[in-house]
Parts: structure tokens; C-alpha cells; sequence
């Protein structure tokens, strides 16, 4: 490689990774926004919610205008628009001003994220493709999942602002490269119009999609809000794409999705981006609320993950440009799928080591198939559709993360309730048959559990219980019979705290394994859909990117 190459993919690693690492590194400061504006956890989720909603909305309309008007323009014009408005995320004193900064950061992010592709391969030879996805599929799943530690960095030492401030040098570096070292690159649409009206159906069925994915558990899947938004979505899509076989000029050409091996291949990067958020959405509860760990620690713990990740990646990407994404994109997923079912059988205390080993594993398993499924869906879509199967992928692959957090969500909430009542039950039934406790303290103890979730557990009340039993004690002396029968009373006392601790992480450990498990069946149908996303391919160069839509 040229030193100029290498400084122009540099150019594009900076920006989409700054892009990426927004996603998730804003969610550990959430509690501390919390108190900054005096809010509440539903209306501060919109700093999150925002910028992910507009980012998936406009992911294949910023990759289409930019097939148009130049790659190398809209890409710059993208980082400018997410620094500017990261600086004022930073420097918002109100709520709505952040998360009105944050919707507009997430069309930067949009803008930013499918452009890199298209540009970065038009940077090197065709034949270094493979190794070039390999590397920005490290650089993707790295940004994703290090946000959660960087974040716990910043906002631990510097405070929440630096999450955004952080952007500032990275988009100054990214946008010298750029203007220096990338050269202009065209689509296939340059002279033809854009389709608005397809672009505002398509915008209208992601939209309410997304909308509907990102509230379902909140407003209930069933409620007439959700059933609106997602017949909104249905009945956009399917004109949407009646409209596209008729028009001259489609925003989609449908023909690209003739090749089944191209259909399939995202298919499967939909469900590789369910698999992975959702394994670091419920690892970050799993380590925060259950084992106990702190925000700074979990996230050092996840970064285990995102390490192997990146490795991998890089190292699938040669592989793949001699002998095709099939096998070892099949690797990693039976990898990722029995690695989870693995994971079912975790427990609230389960050593670290273990839970790090698990980690890396999934790391190992995704960084296998995620770039090599991208490299696949590249070179099936064709080289006059890099900028638009850009889009469509990263479109895809958004969806599955919103939908992967959703269906966490979702399984948590369905079964939580049933866990905590049912070790509110076996919890009363072991202090009512403690014999050493008098009846006030067993009330009271009782009643403590009807406030009880899992972010107040009840080995919280550790001090508050020595403080009630010391402030009585007070009233005697140490040779006292009061004085020793209430010092029993706060051993036994302790120790049904503990017992109910554990207890209730022992039940709720069986609603996170439903979601290890849900993320078990998800990966062991990726593994199925990753066999129909490339054929088997004996010597290099088997299958080359082509001009036109390969037909399978």
C-alpha cells in the first residue's frame, strides 16, 4: 500500500468510526444527564433515541445523493455536521437542545457511515478488497462496542460533556485528510434525478419502523400507537415498492435483490446486528445489576470482546478475498450460537474469568462473519451499486441492533415480574420460618420486599437495618440481655438480606438466560441464512466484483 492510500483510508476510518462509537458510548451517561437537567430516564432515553432514529432514516438517501453529487463532498460535508453539532451536544445547558443536536449528529452519522464503504474501496485495487472490508469490519464492531468504556472514561474522570468533545479532534484530523487525500468518486445515478418521492416513502416506512421498534416496549406491542406506526410502515414499503418496478428511475433498483446470495446476505447481517447489540445490551445489565460490577469495570470487561472482535475481522479479510465469505462466515456463527447457548447457564456469581472467556469467544465468532458477510453483500451488489448496497447494509444491520435491543427488552419485561413475585414468595416463606426473629423485625423485613426490583436490591438495606438495630442497642449496654438479644436479631437479620439477595439474582439470572437463549435460536438461524449468502469458491478469484448485478 501507498503512504497516500493509507492516509486517505485513514480519512474514512476516523469518520466512520467516530460515527459508530456514537451509538453506544451516550448510554453510560445517561444517569448523569439525569441529574444535570433534573429529568427523568424516560425523557433523557431521547438522547439516545434521537440519534439512532435519524441515523437509520436517512442512511440510503445520504448513500444515494451521495452516488450523485461526489462521495469525497457529501463524506466531508458529513463530519463537519456531526463536529459542529457534537460541540453544541457538548455545550447544550437544556435537554431539548441536546437531543434536538443529537437527532442532527445522527444525520451526520447517516451521512458519514455508508459513504466510508463505497469510498474506501475505490481507494485500493480490486484485488485488495477482501482484506479492506476485513479491516473497516474490525474498526465497525471496535467503535460499537468500546463506547461503553470510553464513555466510562470520560464521564468518570472529565465529565459527560468529553463523550462529545471527544469527536472534536477526530473530525479535525478526519477532515485534513480528507480535503488532502481523497479523490472525488461518482455512483451509477450521477446523471440521473433523484427519486423524491420513493425517497420520502422509504423515509416514511424507516421512519415508523424504527419509531414503533424503539417505543413498542414502552407505549405495549399491542396498543393502537404501535399497531399505527407499524401499518404506516407496512402500507409505505409495500407501495414503495410497487412504485420502484414502475419508475425509470428508482431509488432501490429491485434487480440487485434477483441475486439470492445478495437477498441472503443481508438477511444475515440484519441478524448478526441483533445478535451482537443484544449480547451487549444484556451483558451490560448482566455485569452492572447482577454481579455487581460498576459501569467504568463492565465496560473494561466488554472491551473483550470488541478486542477479539477487531482482530478477527482483520484477519477474515484475506481468507475471504481467496476462498469467499461461506465457511468462515459459517464458523463464527456456529461460534456466536453455541457460545450463547453457552451463556444460559451463567449465574449472578460466575467468575470473571469465565464471563471474559464467554466474551471473547462471541468477539471471536462475530468478527468471523461480520465482515466477511459484508464482503460478500460488496461484491454480489456490484460496482456501480457500492454506494447504494452500502446503504441497504448499513441500513439492515441498524435495524437489527434497534430490534435486538427491543426484543431484549422485551423478554426482560415479560418475564422480570414473574421472578421478582415469585422470590418475594420464596423469600417471605424463609423469614417467616426463622425462629430466631421477633415478629416486628420480620415485618418489617417483609415489607421492605414489596419495593424490590432490580435496581434496588435488598442488600441495600444492609446499613439502613445496623442503623435501626444500633439506635435501639444504644438504649443498653453491652452486658444487657436486650442488648444481646438484639445483636441476634441483626446477625439473623443479615443474613436473610443476603439469603434474598441471592435469591432474587438467582431468579432473575433465568430471565436474562431466556435472552441468552433467544439470542441462541436468533444465531443458529443466521447460521442457516449465512449458507445461501456466497457459494463455496475453490481459487481466488472465483468470483469477481462485476459491473452489473450477479445473477447467483
Amino acid at each position: 500500500m501507498k503512504t497516500t492510500q493509507i492516509l486517505a483510508f485513514t480519512a474514512t476510518i476516523l469518520g466512520f468510526f467516530m460515527a459508530l462509537l456514537d451509538t453506544t458510548i451516550v448510554n453510560i451517561a445517561l444517569p448523569d444527564m439525569i441529574s444535570t437537567f433534573n429529568t427523568n430516564i424516560s425523557d433523557v432515553s431521547w438522547v439516545t433515541n434521537g440519534y439512532n432514529l435519524s441515523f437509520a432514516i436517512f442512511l440510503l438517501t445520504a448513500s444515494r445523493i451521495a452516488d450523485k453529487y461526489g462521495r469525497k463532498k457529501v463524506f466531508l460535508f458529513g463530519i463537519i455536521l456531526f463536529v459542529v453539532s457534537s460541540v453544541l451536544c457538548g455545550l447544550s445547558t437544556d435537554l431539548n437542545y441536546l437531543i434536538l443536536f443529537r437527532v442532527i449528529q445522527g444525520l451526520g452519522a447517516a451521512i458519514i457511515v455508508p459513504v466510508s464503504i463505497p469510498i474506501a474501496l475505490e481507494i485500493f485495487s480490486k484485488d485488495q478488497r477482501g482484506k479492506i472490508i476485513g479491516i473497516w469490519g474490525a474498526f465497525s464492531a471496535l467503535a460499537s462496542a468500546s463506547g461503553p468504556v470510553l464513555g466510562g472514561v470520560l464521564v468518570n474522570y472529565l465529565g459527560w460533556e468529553y463523550i462529545f468533545y471527544v469527536n472534536v479532534p477526530l473530525g479535525i484530523l478526519a477532515t485534513i485528510l480528507v480535503i488532502i487525500y481523497l479523490k472525488e468518486s461518482y455512483g451509477d445515478n450521477k446523471n440521473i434525478k433523484l427519486d423524491i418521492t420513493g425517497t420520502i416513502l422509504f423515509t416514511l416506512f424507516i421512519s415508523s419502523l424504527t419509531y414503533a421498534l424503539i417505543k413498542g416496549n414502552d407505549y405495549g406491542w399491542l396498543s393502537a400507537s404501535i399497531i399505527v406506526l407499524l401499518s404506516i410502515s407496512l402500507i409505505s414499503i409495500i407501495i414503495f415498492l410497487i412504485r420502484e418496478k414502475r419508475v425509470n428511475n428508482p431509488m432501490i433498483p429491485l434487480k440487485i435483490f434477483k441475486d439470492r446470495y445478495f437477498s441472503m446476505g443481508n438477511v444475515t447481517l440484519f441478524l448478526i446486528g441483533v445478535i451482537l447489540n443484544s449480547i451487549l445490551f444484556i451483558f451490560a445489565f448482566y455485569l452492572t445489576k447482577l454481579v455487581g460490577y460498576t459501569v467504568l469495570k463492565s465496560g473494561l470487561i466488554l472491551s473483550t470482546l470488541a478486542l477479539a472482535t477487531m482482530v478477527f475481522s482483520a484477519l477474515s479479510g484475506p481468507i475471504v478475498q481467496k476462498r469467499g465469505s461461506l465457511v468462515i462466515s459459517f464458523i463464527g456463527l456456529f461460534i456466536l450460537s453455541v457460545t450463547s447457548f453457552i451463556m444460559t447457564y451463567l449465574e449472578f456469581d460466575s467468575a470473571i474469568k469465565y464471563i471474559i472467556l464467554l466474551l471473547i469467544a462471541c468477539g471471536v465468532g462475530v468478527g468471523l462473519c461480520l465482515a466477511p458477510v459484508m464482503s460478500s453483500i460488496v461484491e454480489r451488489g456490484g460496482q456501480d451499486y457500492l454506494g447504494l448496497v452500502s446503504g441497504i447494509s448499513n441500513v439492515g444491520r441498524t435495524l437489527g441492533s434497534i430490534v435486538g435491543i427491543a426484543i431484549t427488552v422485551c423478554i426482560l419485561n415479560i418475564s422480570m415480574d414473574t421472578q421478582i413475585e415469585q422470590s418475594k414468595k420464596e423469600v417471605t416463606t424463609h423469614i417467616e420460618n426463622n425462629s430466631a426473629l421477633n415478629e416486628d423485625v420480620k415485618n418489617n423485613m417483609i415489607e421492605g420486599l414489596n419495593n424490590f426490583n432490580l435496581d434496588n436490591q435488598i442488600s441495600k438495606n444492609n446499613d439502613e437495618f445496623i442503623q435501626s438495630i444500633n439506635k435501639v442497642q444504644a438504649n443498653f449496654n453491652k452486658t444487657d440481655i436486650e442488648y444481646q438479644a438484639l445483636e441476634i436479631q441483626k446477625e439473623e437479620g443479615l443474613k436473610e438480606i443476603a439469603h434474598a439477595n441471592n435469591t432474587f439474582k438467582s431468579n432473575f439470572m433465568k430471565s436474562f438466560s431466556y435472552v441468552f437463549l433467544a439470542i441462541c435460536m436468533i444465531s443458529v438461524i443466521a447460521l442457516i441464512t449465512s449458507l445461501f449468502s456466497d457459494k463455496l469458491r475453490k481459487e481466488k478469484g472465483a468470483d469477481t466484483l462485476k459491473g452489473t448485478t450477479a445473477e447467483g
